[in-house]
C-alpha cells in the first residue's frame, strides 16, 4: 500500500498545540529560540506557504471551535487554577488577532490590553459551541491537618 506522505515542517518542533480552521497554519512549541526565548510559540504555515510567525513564551494557542476567535493561556497546566484564559477575537479575513503584528513574541499584558479580549478566570478551559460555553478541572487538596494517625 503506497502512502503520499510528505514532511509537514523542515524544523524539529517541542510540540504540537492546534491546526488553524483552514488547515494551513500549526501552532506549535519550537524548539529554536526567538528573541532569546527558548522553546517559545509559533505559527508555521503548513505547505511551505508564508513565513513562520512568532506568537508569544510560555502559553498554550487554539481557535475557538465554532467562532473566529483564538484562546490563549499564559503559564503551565499546574497552576492553572491562578491563571487566566483570554478569548481574542479575530477579525473577518484574518488568520491571527491584531495584537499578533511584527513577528514578535507577545505578553500576557499586551493580550490582556488587546481591543475585545474577554477573560475566562480559569487557566486551563476547553471550550464548546460558542466561547459562553465551556468546562474547565477545578483541583482540590485535602490534608491530615490534625495529625491522626491512618493506621
Amino acid at each position: 500500500m503506497a502512502r503520499n506522505r510528505m514532511r509537514a515542517l523542515a524544523d524539529p518542533i517541542v510540540d504540537v498545540m492546534s491546526v488553524s480552521p483552514d488547515g494551513q497554519w500549526l501552532a506549535v512549541q519550537a524548539s529554536t529560540a526567538v528573541d532569546g526565548v527558548q522553546r517559545p510559540v509559533v505559527l508555521y504555515p503548513l505547505h511551505g506557504r508564508g513565513p513562520t510567525i512568532a506568537l508569544c513564551a510560555s502559553c498554550f494557542v487554539s481557535w475557538l471551535p465554532a467562532v473566529p476567535g483564538l484562546q490563549i493561556r499564559f503559564g503551565s497546566v499546574s497552576d492553572a487554577n491562578e491563571r487566566r484564559t483570554y478569548i481574542l477575537p479575530i477579525p473577518a479575513g484574518q488568520l491571527l488577532p491584531a495584537v499578533f503584528t511584527g513577528n514578535r513574541l507577545v505578553s500576557e499584558s499586551e493580550v490582556a490590553r488587546a481591543p475585545g479580549v474577554r477573560v475566562v478566570s480559569q487557566g486551563f478551559v476547553s471550550f464548546g459551541p460558542d466561547p459562553d460555553t465551556f468546562v474547565y478541572t477545578k483541583t482540590t487538596v485535602h490534608r491530615n491537618l490534625f495529625r491522626i494517625p491512618l493506621d
